[in-house]
């Protein structure tokens, strides 16, 4: 069994709410899981045009940065979360408000 590789924030550049980064997923499996660095999910992400399987990094267990992972699970818990949905990510990142370093915003929507 091959593992997907996971979503690289790194890849996402934005600073600008206003023109954030916007990632097209399609959920393979709903079910949050865990391996000993981060909480993910295994998605479809569309990428220009071509559905590649990856892996949705929600939290990472060593960072503070819990908002991706909080939206998802109440989204997933009120049932708007379940196989084969499409849901669009957007992130950008942002001056933080207590240390200079820059953070990542995210919001997540379905769809379906």
């Amino acid at each position: 069994m091959t593992f997907s590789p996971f979503i690289h924030w790194g890849d996402f550049k934005s600073e600008q709410p206003s023109k954030p980064d916007v990632l097209i997923l399609q959920v393979v499996d709903p079910e949050i899981q865990e391996n000993s660095f981060c909480s993910y999910v295994p998605v479809l992400h569309n990428d220009n045009g071509e559905w590649k399987e990856k892996n949705l990094p929600l939290r990472q267990h060593d960072h503070w940065n819990r908002k991706l992972f909080k939206k998802y699970y109440e989204m997933f818990n009120t049932g708007l979360i379940r196989v084969n949905t499409h849901l669009r990510l957007i992130t950008w990142k942002r001056k933080s408000k207590r240390s200079e370093y820059m953070v990542r915003d995210f919001d997540l929507d379905n769809l379906d």
